[in-house]
This record gives C-alpha cells, sequence and structure tokens, in this order.
C-alpha cells in the first residue's frame, strides 16, 4: 500500500523577516558600486541561507531605476551583476562602471533585475512566475523579489515583496508537480507593481481582473541539463537524483516552499499533489491564519 501523507506548516520562522544585521554592512568605496544587503530570515531563503542571513550568489543581477528619470519616456534603468568575489557573501558589491552617477544618486533597485520594468514614472512592476522549481532546504532561484532604495550614500538595503508557503509532504510514491490553489478570487502569480514612494516597506499589488488559472501555483522539479528527457518527478525525500527525478524514501515530512504575495491565501487554499501516474492528492487548509505575511 502507497501512503501519502500533506501537511501545512506556516510558521513564524518560515513567514517573519528579521531585518537586517547592521555588523554586516561594509563602509561603500567611492566608484566601487551599490553595497547591498537582503533581509535576514530564519527559514527557506533567497539566494543562500547561512543560518538567518542571506546571502549573495554568483549571478545575482538587479536594476536600478534613478528616481529623477523616472518620468522620462523610455527609460529603462540599468542592470548591474554582482561582484564575482561577492558570491556566498552576506554584503554584495554591484559596480556601476559604465554609469558612475547612480552610485551618488536617488535610486530605487529591484532583485532579480529580470523581473522589474518602470511603467510609469511612479510605479514599477514586478512579474511572478507561474510556476516555480524546488530547490533542496529553500525556493527557486530569483523567485522571490526584493526592492531597496538608496538615498546616494551607495548603499541598497532590500525588503522583500512575497512571503513563504511551506507545505510538508510525507510519501512513498513519486509525484510531478505540487500545486496550490486559493480559496479567494485572487492572483498568485502574474504582473503587479509597487509605488517608487514608499516609505520603509514596499507593498505589492496584483491589480485588475484575475483570471481563474492566476488562482493556482505550481512547483515542479526541474530537468538537468540539455539531454534531460523532461520527466519531472517528485518525491518526499532529501536526496534528488538526475534528470529532474527525486526518488526513494523519507521517514519524515520533506519542506516543499512556494513564494505567494502578502496578504494571500487568507481565506484557505488547497494542495494537489499529482502522481507520477496522474492521479491526484488533495488537502485543504481553510483557516485564516494561512495568510501570507511578507517574509
Amino acid at each position: 500500500m502507497r501512503k501519502t501523507i500533506l501537511t501545512f506548516v506556516l510558521t513564524a520562522a518560515a513567514l517573519l523577516s528579521t531585518g537586517c544585521n547592521q555588523d554586516n554592512w561594509l563602509q561603500p568605496e567611492q566608484g566601487r558600486g551599490f553595497t547591498a544587503l537582503l533581509e535576514e530570515q530564519a527559514d527557506g531563503t533567497r539566494t543562500t541561507l547561512d543560518g538567518a542571513q542571506v546571502l549573495w550568489s554568483a549571478g545575482d543581477s538587479i536594476q536600478v531605476f534613478k528616481l529623477s528619470e523616472a518620468g522620462t519616456g523610455g527609460y529603462s534603468g540599468v542592470r548591474l551583476g554582482l561582484l564575482s568575489e561577492d558570491d556566498g557573501k552576506a554584503t554584495g558589491h554591484f559596480p556601476t562602471d559604465n554609469c558612475p552617477d547612480y552610485e551618488t544618486a536617488a535610486c530605487v533597485a529591484v532583485y532579480p533585475a529580470s523581473a522589474a520594468r518602470l511603467v510609469s514614472s511612479s510605479k514599477i512592476s514586478v512579474s511572478l512566475p507561474a510556476e516555480q522549481y524546488y530547490r533542496d532546504g529553500s525556493f527557486d532561484l530569483n523567485s522571490n523579489p526584493a526592492v531597496a532604495k538608496s538615498d546616494g550614500s551607495g548603499k541598497l538595503m532590500f525588503k522583500n515583496l512575497c512571503g513563504l508557503l511551506a507545505v510538508y509532504v510525507s510519501s512513498d510514491t513519486e509525484f510531478s508537480e505540487i500545486r496550490i490553489t486559493s480559496k479567494a478570487d485572487e492572483a498568485l502569480w502574474g504582473e503587479g507593481t509597487f509605488d517608487l514612494s514608499y516609505s520603509d516597506v514596499p507593498v505589492f499589488s496584483i491589480a485588475g481582473s484575475v483570471a481563474e488559472e492566476q488562482r493556482t501555483l505550481t512547483l515542479k522539479a526541474r530537468p538537468s541539463g540539455a539531454s534531460s528527457s523532461g520527466s519531472e518527478w517528485l518525491s518526499a525525500t532529501t536526496a534528488p537524483v538526475s534528470g529532474g527525478t527525486f526518488s526513494g524514501t523519507a521517514p519524515n515530512a520533506v519542506p516543499y516552499y512556494f513564494v505567494v504575495p502578502a496578504g494571500a491565501l487568507s481565506k484557505g487554499f488547497t494542495v494537489t499533489l499529482v502522481g507520477k501516474d496522474g492521479a491526484f492528492m488533495q488537502k485543504e487548509a481553510s483557516s485564516a491564519k494561512n495568510a501570507i505575511e511578507r517574509s
């Protein structure tokens, strides 16, 4: 007999930020670009986690918008990449060699760069993906957007726009994906905006009518390599194997993390596991305490 148990855990450690440890700031060096920190979190974080401190990862990039040019037609800001030597560090530097004036200007920065675009003189849009991919002990790279402001000091303290949902699964059978579906008429993915004029914490919202498919967010395994067969299987184990397949059994429930807009899921949600054989397994969470907080 095959057995699958679904449990939902929304803990304070998974959903709440602990702020910024100011001891991690390095004094900005003139001409070296922006010095940036991400909010500390206690569990399952981007881009890499070391205890409660979030570390930068190789390949990270940010999109920076100068506030004085936000109303200029066709203005798209600049994309800045992390210095390779800052991979795995709490403090990251983003050189401004080709745009030195940005370092001393009032700016807004968005991580990841690929998700952001300026839509008006007062708003920036950020896109959340419909599908996220499993990452052991954390969540999908580039799926959790964050925003920071600089007053011309060259410092950027990033604040998250979303929160985390941890779905714990105990299963002895493989499954192709996990879906969460909101019971409310709300979007869990799509293009949303925040105001450039925010003071402390940015408020992200996905406005307009909600398409039925936007109520569902999907988590999959990522196939490895160009020669992958395309099969995408998950199982409740901490030992992934090649080709995007996760096999074996686990004695304890395994967490699967979703990045979800803050404020979502207050009316409850349904979790669906799609088995390798196409069968569905579902469980509902209906309590209002499940509302997602900004992480």
